[in-house]
């Protein structure tokens, strides 16, 4: 009997201690219960951030592809710049050149209507007067219309270097 009763107390100790034990283990479950809600939760937040993330870096490519786009753009705007002041320049070479020629031409005629009026001072006729001043006055106009064609020429010539010099700017900035 003695040691049945020990054998009780021994019992109801480890079942003091078992239910202590469950206890514990109960409340490990609870921590761990909200530890997994609070992970949960922390999980859920962290996937709508990704998901966030996820747009930002799509829109980030889409802008980075517009600015690629955009800079393609302006190298070839730059390029055809290029060719309008190349091709302006040698449009103001061959102005220059023409008005050279004109003005050399002018300087000829200027020194023949000399002789022509030295020659005849002591007899000329209105007409010859009248022509030599006609020829005369319309290479005048045609001096001062190449004069006119090469300030134009430089003036685009000038616009034009003013607008690379512009875009190339803009294109260092970007």
């Amino acid at each position: 009997r003695d040691e049945i009763q020990e054998q009780l107390i021994k019992a109801e100790n480890q079942l003091s201690e078992l239910k202590l034990a469950n206890q514990q283990l109960t409340s490990d479950k609870q921590a761990l219960t909200e530890q997994i809600t609070k992970l949960t939760s922390q999980f859920a937040v962290l996937t709508a951030e990704l998901a966030t993330n996820k747009e930002r870096n799509e829109e980030t490519r889409e802008q980075i592809d517009k600015l690629n786009n955009d800079l393609t753009t302006e190298r070839e705007n730059t390029q055809n710049l290029i060719k309008q002041i190349q091709r302006l320049t040698e449009q103001r070479d061959i102005f220059q050149h023409r008005y050279q020629g004109q003005k050399d031409q002018l300087t000829i005629t200027e020194q023949e209507l000399a002789t022509i009026t030295k020659n005849h001072a002591n007899c000329p006729t209105p007409t010859e007067i009248e022509q030599a001043q006609h020829d005369f006055d319309l290479l005048i106009s045609e001096k001062n219309n190449l004069a006119t064609e090469l300030t134009t020429a430089t003036n685009d010539l000038t616009n034009e270097k003013s607008l690379k010099q512009k875009h190339l700017k803009n294109y260092r900035i970007t």
